[in-house]
């Protein structure tokens, strides 16, 4: 008799809080985690897209977050002041100045337009050049933690050039004479996950090399992302 009771009180408890919860969750998803598409735009060679989403719903006639998301997973939060209205696609635009480069314009019934710039990676084609950085090397001019996890070498297997990721400082690019210990190194941070075939290199002759950081879209087009040059030091 005693477990019939705890087990009606068990079920009780179960048909009290159950819907609660569920009520609260689908509440809280329906104001701050469902995503409603404004407007979604490609660059003019289709390279790159932009999405403008809605989070959530405004809250009585409070402002609407929204975020634009772009690249590899990069997103940029911002809010849209429309008297409580739900956003719709006149709530915001996207103007490409190049392929990677475009401007979002965000429009609302108690705002003045707000723009917003995105510069995707490798809308600037600085050049990275090879640079030389003290106290950061051990004795064999690695640094702790590194690891090596592509190497190629010049045409005459004189030079060689590493490639290897360091903990907390990216990926470094090393360049000298084969078989020494390497010191001079260009930077490359990572964006996102990437693979050895994410860098390509060529050699101009034994002494100068390029590498060409490869990336490809959401629509599997491949672009250079960064293009990074390389001389071996004179010694």
């Amino acid at each position: 008799m005693q477990k019939i009771k705890w087990r009606l009180l068990f079920i009780i408890c179960c048909l009290t809080v159950l819907p609660v919860f569920f009520v609260g969750g689908t509440f809280h998803y329906e104001m701050a985690l469902k995503e409603t598409l404004l407007v979604e735009s490609a660059s003019p060679n289709n390279i790159n897209h932009i999405e403008v989403v809605q989070k959530g719903s405004s809250f009585f006639f409070g402002p609407s977050s929204v975020q634009i998301e772009y690249g590899w997973m990069k997103q940029v939060d911002n809010s849209i002041s429309n008297d409580g209205k739900t956003l719709d696609a006149s709530n915001a635009s996207v103007s490409w100045k190049s392929d990677h480069e475009a401007t979002i314009m965000l429009y609302g019934e108690e705002q003045a337009p707000e723009a917003v710039d995105i510069k995707f990676p490798g809308s600037e084609k600085d050049e990275v050049e090879t640079s030389v950085s003290s106290g950061l090397y051990t004795d064999t001019g690695q640094a702790p933690g590194s690891l090596l996890f592509k190497m190629n070498y010049s045409p005459k297997q004189v030079n060689t050039v590493e490639f290897r990721e360091v903990a907390g400082d990216g990926v470094r690019i090393y360049i000298g004479e084969k078989g020494t210990a390497l010191t001079h190194y260009a930077r490359y941070q990572l964006v996102g996950m990437y693979t050895p075939d994410n860098f390509q290199i060529s050699w101009k002759d034994d002494r100068n090399a390029t590498v060409e950081v490869v990336r490809t879209d959401d629509t599997g087009t491949t672009f250079i992302e960064e293009t990074i040059h390389l001389t071996v030091p004179s010694s």
